[in-house]
């Protein structure tokens, strides 16, 4: 079972039912720890396999991203799983998001499991955030995806949880200290999350540090994450190139192409190329998916390298959303664009003029 970890404080208090509710919509069961860091109880009741945590005031040095990472440590300490996930109480997660997780995670249990995000804007606009190929080096310099990952529990902790001395950008930091300790990613394209984008004070506070938390980040993770990349050739050491999504990206144009998805499972981070009937095949560790011809795919199984990889139940991703799809009386599209009924309301009311 998977434990999903939602730190909230007063702000997003108001954003916890409808993030609750789509981890109780997940096709497979999981545990849920809100840290309420409100500094107040919840004024709602949830479910029973919700395990509400209050979390004591904070010393009065500690703002923002450090309280955040304070209630998921908290919340990390008192989870009973082998695997957990993190859940902004703004976000919401897509309905099969844990099962492609795991999905990802029995495949190769070698790499923390990630993947794409749908986005909402605070008036309603919608698009998608396609993360990045996992690449420790280019870690460094810019965070590669959002905070929703399947992790082991062992791992979180063995590295101290998430960094409290950031102001913000606490999620990155985390990532970064499982790529010091040697711990990579894999992604998996698909989006996991609706990722709630504000425009107010918490964005301004961030872009006005920007500066002071980069260099901190590099300060504290670079010569680690170098470190322990030279130590594992198979990581992605000096000659590791930082290569966007990739085959990633066109895997999930499969459908489209009339191709088979497959993914590289061995570890070299050396471009390997494979050529048959004129099609050429290029992949690598940091370049593990890419689309096979059909007439290719029993030949390229026989290297022993290779895994087709199952198209998951999940609707496509859609570049943009008509206002329509925000409306509540038309549940259908609500559900196809993953965004749960009280986002909708939200982004709906947004949009409404002033004293209507």
């Amino acid at each position: 079972m998977v434990t999903v970890i939602i730190p909230t404080g007063k702000a997003h208090v108001q954003y916890l039912p409808a993030a609750l509710a789509s981890v109780a919509a997940q096709t497979v069961p999981c545990a849920v720890i809100v840290a309420n860091d409100s500094g107040e109880p919840l004024p709602f009741a949830v479910d029973s396999n919700v395990t509400v945590i209050d979390v004591p005031a904070p010393p009065e040095t500690y703002r923002r991203g450090m309280r955040a990472a304070r209630a998921r440590n908290m919340a990390l300490e008192a989870t009973k799983t082998e695997l957990v996930t993190f859940l902004d109480a703004d976000d919401a997660m897509t309905a099969p998001a844990i099962e492609i997780l795991l999905s990802a995670w029995q495949q190769d249990s070698s790499k923390y499991i990630y993947g794409d995000a749908h986005t909402i804007t605070t008036d309603g606009k919608f698009g998608t955030w396609q993360s990045k190929a996992y690449n420790p080096l280019e870690l460094i310099n810019r965070n590669l995806h959002v905070i929703t990952a399947l992790v082991p529990t062992a791992w979180a902790r063995e590295v101290g949880g998430f960094d409290d001395e950031f102001e913000a950008w606490e999620d990155w930091a985390f990532y970064c200290r499982l790529a010091g300790a040697g711990r990579r990613g894999r992604r998996v394209p698909f989006p996991l999350i609706t990722y709630r984008l504000h425009t107010g004070d918490n964005r301004a506070f961030g872009d006005t540090i920007k500066g002071d938390l980069y260099d901190m980040m590099r300060r504290k993770y670079e010569p680690v994450i170098r470190e322990a990349v030279m130590a594992c050739g198979s990581c992605g050491g000096s000659k590791a190139k930082s290569n966007g999504t990739g085959g990633a990206g066109r895997m999930a144009k499969q459908a489209d192409t009339g191709g088979v998805a497959l993914e590289y499972t061995g570890n070299k981070s050396g471009t390997q190329t494979m050529s048959r009937a004129g099609r050429t095949y290029k992949f690598s560790a940091l370049r593990n998916f890419f689309s096979a011809h059909p007439d290719d795919v029993e030949w390229l199984m026989r290297n022993g390298q290779f895994r087709t990889v199952p198209k998951p139940s999940v609707p496509p991703i859609a570049e943009t959303f008509s206002k329509e799809a925000l409306t509540v009386g038309n549940p259908g599209k609500v559900e196809d664009v993953f965004v749960p009924e009280q986002m909708a309301n939200d982004a709906k009311s947004a949009r409404k003029p002033k004293g209507k």
